[in-house]
């Protein structure tokens, strides 16, 4: 699915620092929800809550201040870089 990663949630539960690619990141905005709707919904349902899986947010390298935006989502043993962006 994606690189595994540290993650250190924030405020609120959103991610505020990671570890990615061997180098410390810090979130520089205020992350967006990632979520999907479940697929087990009865046909019935016309608005299916949607169910947090991750988070998009822009990360900055402490290194050399690189910036990109990453795409972390929770899977079975913790947390991965599903999807990265330049900035």
């Amino acid at each position: 699915m994606g690189e595994r990663v540290e993650v250190w949630l924030g405020e609120q539960g959103r991610p505020a620092r990671l570890v990615h690619g061997g180098a410390r990141w810090r979130v520089i905005d205020r992350p967006t929800p990632l979520t999907e709707e479940p697929d087990w919904i009865p046909p019935e349902i016309t608005h299916p809550p949607a169910q947090l899986v991750g988070w998009r947010c822009t990360v900055r390298r402490e290194i050399d201040r690189e910036v990109i935006v990453v795409d972390l989502r929770t899977g079975d043993d913790g947390w991965v870089v599903a999807r990265t962006y330049e900035g």
